[in-house]
């Protein structure tokens, strides 16, 4: 797990009293400027771009495992406006728990 990885499972964990929440930052995981990807462009602004890919590059993530940024709402049995920043940790520590894993 690289250390951008690391530190936005930190930061999703931590939430919005983490001293690295980004300042107005609203967390909806339904829109792209308000999820991780918009997460990360707040974390990062000269490192990505606000579209999953650039962001999946950043934190690590090959393939399949970009669909963190889409389906954690669906594999957890809530709607988006109800997936919070733990759940989508949960799913990135997930997609990258697997030291075997190699780039497609």
């Amino acid at each position: 797990m690289n250390s951008y990885a690391e530190k936005a499972i930190r930061v999703l964990r931590q939430g919005k009293s983490g001293p690295d929440w980004p300042k107005g930052f609203r967390w909806d995981y339904g829109e792209c400027q308000t999820c991780l990807i918009g997460l990360a462009v707040r974390l990062w602004p000269n490192r990505v771009l606000l579209y999953s890919d650039s962001v999946g590059r950043l934190l690590g993530l090959v393939g399949e495992e970009r669909q963190v940024f889409f389906g954690v709402g669906e594999s957890r049995g809530r709607r988006s406006k109800r997936v919070s920043p733990t759940d989508v940790a949960n799913v990135l520590e997930e997609c990258l728990a697997d030291d075997s894993r190699t780039q497609r």
